[in-house]
């Protein structure tokens, strides 16, 4: 591990860390995992862990949710946005949780349960957790 150069100092108050700033193609050639850097050209701080990553929040995530009601016979319901990935929408039926592949499927915008939801029961599926603007 290394080790700080003899006259560094972290002072408290109104000062802070600089850390590396450079442009991505000033990348080192050789990083190493837990390499800290501002990239100047995308204006975000980046680490290393097997590639360079952006650890810089880009705003709040764009949630969508959907709600039916079953009627205990339909299966197959038609979300407003198809997912991008199944893992970053999360179902609800009855205010219990549903586990993608083992109670539902998505393809495109249609969300099909494995057995319809009972009748007068509240089918809420949320959307957007898949999103790589944290």
């Amino acid at each position: 591990m290394g080790r700080m150069a003899k006259n560094t100092e972290i002072k408290t108050g109104s000062t802070g860390i600089r850390i590396p700033v450079g442009t991505t193609a000033d990348r080192p050639t050789t990083p190493v995992t837990g390499q800290l850097r501002f990239n100047t050209d995308t204006g975000r701080f980046e680490f290393y862990q097997d590639g360079w990553k952006d650890v810089t929040s880009r705003g709040p995530l764009s949630i969508t949710k959907d709600q039916f009601t079953g009627d205990g016979s339909t299966i197959a319901y038609t979300l407003s946005t198809a997912p991008a990935d199944e893992k970053g929408v999360h179902v609800f039926v009855g205010n219990v949780h549903q586990n993608p592949g083992s109670h539902y499927t998505i393809s495109s915008t249609t969300l099909t349960f494995n057995s319809a939801p009972n009748l007068g029961q509240t089918v809420e599926v949320y959307q957007g957790f898949d999103s790589t603007d944290r």
